[in-house]
């Protein structure tokens, strides 16, 4: 089974086992999706950054248990490198999936920066192949932050 579906919920209410955010090398402070979640947890990512736990490095993976403010029981920030444009949304989205798939997570969802929104072709398609590398179920809901209205690249 493979379901793939858009969300206007805010990331705190996607449901599933995980809900996963890239965060990016050079964006500090945090901004978008990972913001949000951060936010919600109080600033435990952020603490984590400013100690050098974590810095956003390609396929860094932190795996952080959720509190009672998320409907998912856990957390996974997606280290995707430099900032990069929504054409680039492959390179980010299809090894956070696997990171996912690979942990176990049959349901989760992925947020997103808004400005990948611009490319629902792209995000569907590299969770696609990244349920056809790993195989199982696949229940992935995807949303964005700040809301998908808001296009605008970051900028550099």
């Amino acid at each position: 089974m493979r379901r793939i579906h858009l969300s206007e919920l805010p990331l705190d209410r996607l449901p599933g086992e995980a809900l996963a955010v890239p965060f990016f090398l050079d964006q500090r402070p945090l901004q978008g999706a990972a913001a949000m979640v951060d936010w919600r947890m109080n600033g435990r990512f952020s603490r984590l950054l400013v100690e050098g736990a974590a810095t956003g490095a390609v396929g860094e993976r932190i795996i952080l248990p959720a509190n009672e403010k998320f409907l998912a029981r856990w957390l996974l920030f997606y280290g995707a490198g430099p900032v990069v444009g929504a054409e680039k949304v492959d390179a980010v989205i299809y090894p956070m999936a696997v990171s996912c798939l690979q942990a176990g997570f049959n349901t989760f969802g992925i947020g997103l920066p808004a400005f990948f929104s611009c490319n629902m072709t792209g995000i569907v398609a590299a969770i696609e192949r990244a349920h056809e590398h790993c195989g199982g179920v696949l229940d992935c809901t995807v949303a964005f932050w700040p809301a998908a209205e808001d296009t605008a690249q970051p900028d550099s």
